[in-house]
Formats: C-alpha cells, sequence, structure tokens
C-alpha cells in the first residue's frame, strides 16, 4: 500500500508525463496537423460522438439494471476509456482514403482528453443532481 504523502506526488506525476508524452506526439507529427488543420475536425466529429455516446448508452443502461450512480459512472467511464483505440479506428474508417494513421496517433489524444474531461464535469453535475433530488425525496418522506 503506498502511503499518503506519496499520493500526492503521484498526482503530480501522473499529469507531468501526460503533457510529456502530448508534447512529444505533437512534436513528431504536429507539422502535418498544422499543414492540414481541417484533419483535426474531420476526426474529431466521429470520436466526439462516439465517447458521449457510448458513455451515455453504458451509464443509462447500467442505470436501467439498477445499478447506483457511483457503478454506473465507473461502468461508463470504464467502458468510454477502454475503447479509445476502437474510437481512433472508426474516424480512420470513415476516412480511409486520406493517410491519416500517424496523425490519428496525435490528435486522437488531442481530442480524447478534452472530451474525458468534459464527460467528468457531467458526470458530477449528473452526482449532484441525483443527489438533491434524493435529499428532495428524504424530506419529502
Amino acid at each position: 500500500m503506498v502511503p499518503k504523502k506519496l499520493i500526492p506526488y503521484f498526482d503530480s506525476f501522473q499529469l507531468i508525463a501526460l503533457l510529456f508524452t502530448m508534447v512529444v506526439m505533437f512534436a513528431l507529427r504536429g507539422g502535418v496537423i498544422l499543414d492540414n488543420p481541417s484533419l483535426v475536425w474531420q476526426m474529431a466529429i466521429p470520436v466526439v460522438l462516439f465517447f458521449f455516446l457510448l458513455f451515455n448508452l453504458v451509464y443509462f443502461t447500467t442505470r436501467r439494471f439498477g445499478y447506483n450512480y457511483e457503478d454506473s459512472a465507473t461502468m461508463a467511464f470504464h467502458s468510454t476509456g477502454r475503447n479509445f483505440e476502437l474510437a481512433i479506428a472508426i474516424a480512420l474508417t470513415a476516412f480511409a482514403s486520406m493517410p491519416m494513421v500517424a496523425v490519428s496517433t496525435v490528435v486522437g489524444p488531442l481530442i480524447e482528453i478534452p472530451v474525458m474531461l468534459t464527460l467528468v464535469h457531467l458526470a458530477l453535475r449528473r452526482r449532484k443532481r441525483i443527489n438533491n433530488e434524493g435529499e428532495k425525496e428524504k424530506t419529502k418522506n
């Protein structure tokens, strides 16, 4: 078990490692993106749709099966995050005539990170709304 004093350092290290990875990927293929900025939009649309649809499909399906908010949100994030490669494959299939294999490795994370952060924000708002509704129910009874 990791001592609690080390946890803040690991949290910072994860963020630094993520930023370093993004810088390296962009440095390797950034020229292609800068030369063809429309590639970002062409990949972003199907990838963003994929993330939002998959997240909500898993979340609402698990809620329908009777899971609580925490379990449903966890399963939705797990499904969404694990299928990132599939999301890139969908974008590549949609634009197969363009040589986007190398570009997708850079554009994909550039899209994934803000989308996943948006999903976290929406999930937290959803939790707040569920908690507020639960409090109203308790005060009624």
